[in-house]
């Protein structure tokens, strides 16, 4: 086995190592009950995975209009938080691998868009997205395109844009947003975001070398460096680099060490 194939290797088996081991789940609810069957069975399938430590966050407005107890139960907690409770936002922060927000409410999601944090509830997710949590959400109440607000909504279409501005705002800052039944899913899915790119370089036909210089070019094919890889790490989008590239050794191991959601 050369050099080239045992790394990656080892890289496959400590990924497979961190997937099994159970993450420390912050599931945040915020506004008022929409979609709360649907919600409570998603939530159930992220506990019979085993794969989570959970723990429940209410906002002022949720605590007192959500089921508690039947959420509590569905994502089988003990116990939950609230706006009341005595928590240190930063040490609950610090306790958490990743944030939930099963629903999103449009005042959360407008508070965020511009970097609001006057609750404990927007303080622990502006923070976790400070911190680099990865934190998915499904905003479905404060988009315009969407069929929940669509069913009764007809905002004019300067509202619109500035909904949809919002909704930007929160993917740049790190936040993954998706169509409500997809929350499970998206938690429980295999991959992490980027090991398409990762495995796309590992595809293309680099030669198996320790030379950290660029790979020798083909014509019409583009050579992905190790650069390429670190701006597009910093604008937090990998899949701005090509898949049928001709990607050097450096930049696939930056790939690599660059996956740490």
């Amino acid at each position: 086995m050369d050099l080239e194939t045992l790394i990656e290797v080892v890289v496959e088996e400590v990924w497979r190592v961190l997937a099994a081991r159970s993450q420390r789940l912050l599931v945040v609810m915020t506004g008022t009950p929409c979609c709360e069957t649907l919600i409570k069975a998603e939530l159930a399938r992220l506990r019979d995975s085993g794969r989570f430590q959970p723990t429940l966050l209410f906002s002022r407005t949720a605590a007192s209009h959500w089921d508690r107890s039947g959420l509590e139960q569905a994502l089988g907690c003990a116990a939950s938080l609230d706006e009341e409770s005595h928590i240190s936002v930063p040490e609950l922060v610090w306790q958490t691998d990743l944030v939930l927000v099963p629903w999103l409410s449009l005042n959360t999601a407008s508070k965020l868009a511009v970097g609001l944090a006057d609750s404990k509830v927007t303080a622990v997710l502006l923070m976790a997205l400070l911190k680099g949590l990865p934190v998915v959400a499904c905003a479905d109440e404060g988009d315009p395109d969407g069929e929940t607000l669509k069913s009764w909504a007809r905002p004019a279409p300067a509202l619109a844009a500035m909904l949809r501005d919002r909704l930007t705002a929160l993917r740049s800052y790190g936040m993954t947003l998706v169509r409500q039944g997809q929350l499970a899913a998206t938690l429980l899915a295999p991959l992490r975001p980027a090991d398409a790119a990762v495995q796309a370089a590992q595809a293309s036909a680099v030669p198996v070398s320790t030379d950290p210089s660029p790979a020798p070019a083909r014509p019409g094919k583009r050579v992905v460096t190790e650069a390429d890889v670190r701006a597009a790490l910093e604008a937090g989008d990998l899949t701005q680099l090509p898949a049928d590239a001709i990607w050097t050794p450096l930049a696939r191991d930056l790939v690599r060490r660059g996956l740490r959601r």
